[in-house]
């Protein structure tokens, strides 16, 4: 054989649990569970595009116990058993090996991974290179000339630098680092309190294991060394256990596996079989291509970036009909543009990357008389809108077309007052979406700065001619072929753009996963809550808002006789001098200005020590933030119907929380009166309830799922109490003797700790000493030494990555890891991030589900606000049971944990009784 022959070494049963925990669990019509499946496949086909090797052959593992259950019988016994709906699946991801054409493997008694380096080694003596896929550590020790190991998800070949980094030691030493720490995920013993770092520099320093215990009387701390003697047996039994074997007695030659192009129409009926539909034109285009050679998408690309750039203006209805036939069974891009009055007055459409079409749009509607589209050069009035709108929706729906756009959400609420009737909103590629899914908010979701970032065009777009300020130009005024130019250009950079980013998602099936599953699907669903709004109670505004100005002027009469002079309340220069100038309290600090600090943190300790000007003049800020942030603007902003719409953005946090923005009603405090009160003012239309499903405690649950705590599980499963249960350990009193007070300490605790909260921060909010502050946090990892772990890992994940992942694989980026000013707030930042982000994509999911469910069944409800962890829902009267209960249902099996969800359910006729 050629010297140059490669051999690819998949870790199939890696890919296989890496599938089934990174996707939702989907099913066949039949009930047949098939998430696995589909991600494994979709995993080997961007695996082609990766890696191109001679020969391929995927290895599974054969059965949970093999020869180590000989050697060490409790080997790997701290396993979960295999899911229930993983089971069916192995026979399927098999075929589907079969289905591509790609031979696949196992063998009784041994590992997938004893394979794996037996089929390393054989390469090698032929003069071959073996490439072994898998991000499995186990793997490294193989490492060597010849045998280079590529993680599948960072899509990287690893160097010594990277095992160094890991295990601190070159790969020929891997084995004895991991026979002296062990491994709790196999219940591989080692050396009881050998760490990672203690085992690297044992093993640096003598060489091996062996060597090592030929030179024990050498170890200076006789507690190691003594303990080190204690556990010799069971460190040289964990040597055999991490030790692959490379000397399987295998059935099959290495020459057995060449690699071969699947057999397209078995591929298409296996993708068929299993109704995969949105891999089937990838799967037509994956088959069709060499998968040695680069795709044609990209010769295509290159052959249209080498023609001239064309546009075409459209104005009449018998040219958009014919447009409209060329887009049938296509891929286009399309944008709405506005006049001043934010009104559609024309849309950019791009069938390919070199050609645009610019449609003019008579806004005229229905039932009012608007000034009209007017260019000089155009004597035509346009397209009407309602026409266009149809026929777009009708493009949108046919399941041929890819339809691209950018923040389509607003693109919806843009042409929805021209056709009021818009229902069923199509699910449709959102580049800003995309971006979001790949980069978080590391890289700018702004149409200019995509541009500007992935094609490297600095044009400006439309913005050098609009200008700015007050000599700013009307959109309607610009000339007229400029517009139609640039607006054009930036629909074929919309498809530009589309290709980049749906290659790199595709290419990531967690991230296909995110963007598929979650994101996307929830674009229509937003849109739909934020087009139906919420019902206010002005009556009830108008009273609050008076009682909220009697108690501001009652506040600021009482903080003027305090303070025994008038001044500037919202000033915090004055009410620094008041309170430590002329009062002359205590702990003042003055801020980099030179002024005094007089934030929330400050005044409250203030407030905590009796100070009563401190108490009121906190009090006195809350009314007015609520009067002028709630009731001033949720009057002004209500419609004719007296509903406010608020408007979701998907991509304004780094963890995948949806924020809210005009007005952002995720922000009413609900833990005081005056907070209550605003939350009163949300009603539901008469013959309808509002109805509130919150989960309860997700947070602490998903940590308990994430980190695996045992008595944290076992508390949520048993329904206890577990701020008192915590309580009860922290400072070890019974259970029942846990009191108000101290389950409150615990709290602070449980949920400080998921915030990466400090011990000064801990003392700071119980009002204690950092000496017992301290002392509560080492009780507390004492008690859970796993979210302490826990906790070590995601650091070391945001100094070396920058990122952090939540359970379904969205990755959370970091800034300010490497900067010693920012670093201890992007560390708490990265510990909390896998957590909230798992719970917003928790949230999501459950969105989706819900909505998908309630329409399903005919029910009259809708769903009309996200606030985190709760979803209000406006239902009518006698469909409030059924709801209730479908959604309870689905919210807490949306996702299966070690834990059990919990959702609170309320009907009430306001926010404040619902809740």
């Amino acid at each position: 054989m050629d010297k140059q022959e490669t051999i690819c070494l998949i870790d199939g049963s890696g890919y296989i649990f890496r599938a089934f925990y990174a996707l939702p669990m989907m099913t066949r019509s039949d009930g047949t569970p098939v998430n696995a499946v589909y991600g494994f496949l979709n995993m080997l086909l961007n695996l082609s595009n990766e890696n191109h090797c001679s020969h391929i052959v995927v290895i599974f593992d054969a059965a949970r116990r093999n020869f180590r259950n000989t050697i060490f019988p409790d080997y790997k016994a701290t396993r979960k058993e295999t899911p229930a709906e993983l089971i069916p699946q192995f026979p399927l991801i098999r075929q589907a090996c079969q289905a591509l054409n790609i031979s696949c493997i196992e063998m009784d008694g041994y590992e997938a991974d004893d394979l794996i380096a037996t089929y390393a080694r054989l390469a090698v003596e032929k003069g071959w290179t073996a490439r072994v896929i898998s991000a499995d550590k186990d793997l490294m020790q193989l490492m060597r000339e010849n045998v280079s190991l590529y993680d599948p998800m960072k899509k990287k070949t690893l160097s010594a630098d990277d095992v160094f980094a890991k295990f601190g030691v070159t790969p020929d030493k891997v084995v004895d680092v991991q026979a002296l720490m062990g491994d709790s995920t196999d219940n591989v013993p080692g050396a009881n309190g050998i760490g990672p770092k203690t085992a690297s520099e044992l093993i640096n320093t003598y060489g091996s294991i062996e060597e090592l215990f030929n030179h024990i009387d050498e170890i200076k701390s006789e507690k190691r060394r003594l303990g080190l003697i204690r556990d010799k047996e069971q460190v040289f039994i964990s040597k055999q256990l991490v030790q692959l074997d490379n000397h399987v007695p295998i059935n099959q030659p290495i020459e057995d596996f060449k690699s071969q192009k699947p057999i397209k129409q078995t591929l298409l009926e296996f993708v068929t079989q299993n109704e995969f539909k949105s891999l089937t034109a990838k799967i037509s285009k994956w088959a069709d291509d060499d998968i040695s050679t680069p795709t044609s998408e990209t010769a295509v690309n290159q052959t249209q970036n080498n023609k001239p750039f064309s546009y075409k203006i459209i104005n009449k209805e018998n040219e958009l009909n014919a447009l409209i036939k060329g887009i049938k069974q296509s891929t286009f891009a399309f944008r709405i543009y506005t006049d001043s009055k934010n009104l559609p007055v024309s849309a950019s459409i791009a069938l390919n990357q070199n050609e645009g079409y610019y449609v003019i749009l008579s806004n005229e509607a229905p039932s009012q008389t608007l000034d009209l589209f007017s260019f000089d050069t155009i004597q035509n009035k346009g397209i009407p809108v309602q026409s266009f709108i149809q026929e777009l929706l009708h493009l949108c729906k046919e399941q041929t077309n890819t339809v691209i756009s950018y923040n389509i959400k607003n693109q919806w609420h843009i042409l929805d007052s021209f056709l009021p009737d818009m229902t069923d909103i199509p699910l449709c590629d959102d580049i800003m979406i995309a971006n979001y899914v790949l980069n978080g908010t590391n890289i700018s979701y702004q149409l200019g700065d995509m541009i500007s970032y992935y094609l490297n065009d600095n044009d400006g777009g439309l913005t050098p001619l609009l200008g700015s300020g007050k000599n700013k130009i009307a959109f309607e005024n610009l000339p007229i072929e400029e517009v139609a130019r640039i607006c054009t250009k930036e629909a074929t950079q919309l498809l530009k753009l589309y290709h980049i980013l749906h290659k790199n998602i595709t290419n990531n099936p967690q991230k296909q996963n995110i963007y598929n599953n979650i994101e996307r699907p929830l674009i229509p669903i937003l849109f739909e809550m934020e087009r139906k709004g919420i019902l206010i109670d002005k009556n009830h505004l108008t009273t609050l808002n008076d009682f909220f100005t009697q108690e501001i002027n009652r506040l600021i009469n009482i903080i003027y006789e305090l303070a025994g002079e008038e001044f500037n309340i919202n000033s915090p220069v004055q009410v620094g001098h008041i309170l430590f100038d002329k009062l002359e309290l205590a702990s003042g600090k003055k801020t980099s200005t030179g002024n005094y600090a007089t934030d929330v943190k400050t005044l409250t300790a203030l407030a905590d020590d009796g100070v009563e000007i401190a108490q009121k003049i906190l009090e006195y800020r809350l009314y007015v933030k609520l009067k002028s942030t709630y009731i001033d603007s949720l009057t002004t902003l209500a419609d004719k119907n007296n509903r406010v719409h608020t408007t979701f953005l998907q991509t304004g946090t780094n963890t995948g929380r949806l924020s809210s923005v005009d007005p952002n009603l995720q922000n009413i405090p609900i833990k005081t009166n005056a907070g209550k009160e605003i939350r009163k003012a949300f009603v539901a239309k008469k013959g309808y309830k509002l109805v509130c499903a919150d989960y309860s405690q997700i947070e602490l649950r998903l940590m308990a799922d994430v980190a695996e705590v045992k008595e944290l599980q076992n508390s949520f499963r048993l329904n206890e109490d577990i701020h008192a249960r915590t309580a009860s350990q922290i400072f070890k009193i019974p259970l029942n003797h846990v009191d108000t007070d101290t389950r409150r300490r615990a709290k602070a605790i449980n949920f400080g700790i998921i915030y990466g909260m400090s011990a000064f921060g801990l003392a700071s909010q119980l009002g204690i000493s950092r000496t017992d502050a301290k002392k509560y946090i080492d009780a507390y990892f004492t008690h859970y030494p796993e979210i302490q772990e826990y906790m070590k890992n995601t650091t070391q994940q945001v100094l070396e990555n920058g990122f952090v992942q939540t359970p379904m694989g969205r990755q959370c980026f970091i800034q300010g890891a490497n900067s010693p000013q920012t670093k201890s707030f992007a560390v708490r930042a990265g510990i909390n991030a896998p957590i909230q982000g798992g719970a917003a994509d928790i949230i999501k999911l459950a969105m989706i589900a819900v909505f998908n469910k309630i329409k399903e069944s005919n029910l009259d409800a809708s769903l009309l606000l996200q606030v985190h962890d709760e979803l209000v829902f406006e239902v009518k009267e006698s469909d409030v049971a059924q709801t209730m209960q479908l959604v309870k249902e689905t919210m807490e099996n949306i996702v299966q944990l070690s834990v059990p969800l919990i959702v609170e359910v309320e009907s009430g006729n306001n926010w404040k009784e619902a809740h």
